[in-house]
């Protein structure tokens, strides 16, 4: 059974939902947990809190911050795709749904067109 009771496995399956390739990454001792959404060619999206956290209960959202990685090896490139500070989840995870979404879109078609 999946545990649905957290933001993050929430926006999981809302990514899932949306058709993407999602994983979560958590580094130890950093006390950091974020979604990542897989692009391919190495490029992936990374989401969590402004806290650089997925594991709060709905009604603790505090806003979602997505950032897109080009290059997953280069960690201090990045640029951000989506921030919020809304404290209303469902529309919040729907918004940075629908930004991921996208943005996926438009580079998927960027990279047809090369």
């Amino acid at each position: 059974m999946t545990d649905t009771t957290t933001a993050g496995q929430q926006l999981i399956d809302a990514l899932k939902q949306a058709g993407h390739e999602v994983d979560t990454e958590a580094w130890p001792g950093s006390g950091c947990h974020v979604v990542t959404v897989s692009l391919g060619n190495a490029a992936q999206i990374w989401v969590s809190d402004h806290d650089c956290d997925i594991r709060h209960q709905p009604t603790a959202h505090r806003g979602w911050l997505a950032c897109y990685y080009p290059d997953i090896e280069d960690t201090w490139n990045f640029k951000e795709l989506f921030g919020s500070d809304s404290t209303d989840f469902e529309a919040d995870t729907a918004a940075v749904v629908s930004a991921i979404t996208d943005f996926a879109k438009a580079r998927a078609r960027a990279s047809d067109r090369s």
